[in-house]
């Protein structure tokens, strides 16, 4: 059975008290991370930041090499069967501009959040084992 791949960014800024991370909400109602599908000879790490500039306006964003983190689940068809999906995500430093500057294709709303909060705020399990994985990592090898 094929797996369906999806590359995002886990967006993180520095603040004065630690973090801060990037939520976008889906229009299917889902908070989760800035991710989509690539495209034709487009490279993991080209979509991801293309996808994160798309949905959120940010451009400046710098992914932090040598680290990612996957989210894998079966998402649900409309047939009612489901397939296996991975999400490959990358940790993005953004320094400026913090604000998100307009919303495309699924996203309608965005939040930049301190750890706790976007844990509770996250909709899925898998997307808050990664948001607890980004963070330890950035809490091992801080920017």
């Amino acid at each position: 059975m094929n797996v369906l791949r999806s590359y995002g960014i886990v967006p993180v800024q520095k603040i004065p008290e630690g973090f801060l991370f990037l939520l976008v909400h889906n229009i299917n109602g889902h908070w989760e991370f800035p991710k989509g599908t690539p495209r034709r000879d487009e490279t993991p790490e080209e979509t991801a930041l293309r996808e994160f500039q798309e949905e959120t306006g940010i451009t400046n964003v710098r992914v932090i090499p040598g680290v990612t983190l996957r989210e894998q689940y079966l998402l649900p068809l409309p047939d009612g069967s489901r397939v296996p999906k991975e999400v490959v995500f990358f940790i993005g430093e953004v320094v400026y501009p913090k604000r998100v500057n307009g919303f495309h294709g699924d996203v309608d709303n965005a939040l930049w959040l301190p750890y706790d909060e976007a844990f509770v705020q996250l909709t899925f399990p898998e997307s808050k084992q990664v948001l607890q994985e980004a963070r330890e990592y950035i809490e091992r090898h801080p920017f």
